[in-house]
C-alpha cells in the first residue's frame, strides 16, 4: 500500500464509473463497518467550492470525501485496474474501493492471444 495524491485518486474513480464495485466503510480501530456493491454510476463534485465529491453506487448509495480531511490509497499493483482505492480519515475511518468485474481487453494489447 501507497499513498497516492486525491487527484490521482479521483482518476482511478473516474476509470470504474459503469464498473461493478464493492465498497466498504469501516473504523479501522474497532470492529465496525458496512459494504455495499453496485455500478460506480458517478464522482460529483460538491459545492460551495466543488472540493468535496460525492461517490455515487447503484442507484442512491453515496459516500462524501473532502480531500481537506481524507489521504487516499493505493493496494495493489499502481499498473492494475483491479487495485484498490482506499481513502483515510485520520481518526480512524476509512473507506475501500474495489472492482469486482475484470476490464475490457484493449484491442491490439499485447497481452491478449488470438484462438
Amino acid at each position: 500500500m501507497h499513498e497516492i495524491g486525491f487527484r490521482d485518486a479521483l482518476l482511478r474513480l473516474s476509470e470504474l464509473i459503469g464498473a461493478e464495485v464493492r465498497v466498504e466503510s469501516s473504523e479501522l480501530a474497532h470492529f465496525f463497518g458496512c459494504g455495499v456493491e453496485g455500478v460506480l454510476n458517478k464522482v460529483d463534485t460538491l459545492p460551495p467550492d466543488n472540493n468535496s465529491i460525492s461517490i455515487v453506487v447503484g442507484a442512491k448509495t453515496s459516500f462524501f470525501l473532502d480531500p481537506a480531511h481524507v489521504r487516499a490509497f493505493l493496494v495493489g499493483d499502481e499498473a492494475a485496474p483491479e487495485a484498490i482505492l482506499e481513502f483515510r480519515v485520520p481518526t480512524g475511518p476509512s473507506l475501500t474501493i474495489e472492482r469486482l468485474d475484470a476490464p475490457a481487453p484493449v484491442a491490439g494489447d499485447p497481452g491478449q492471444h488470438e484462438g
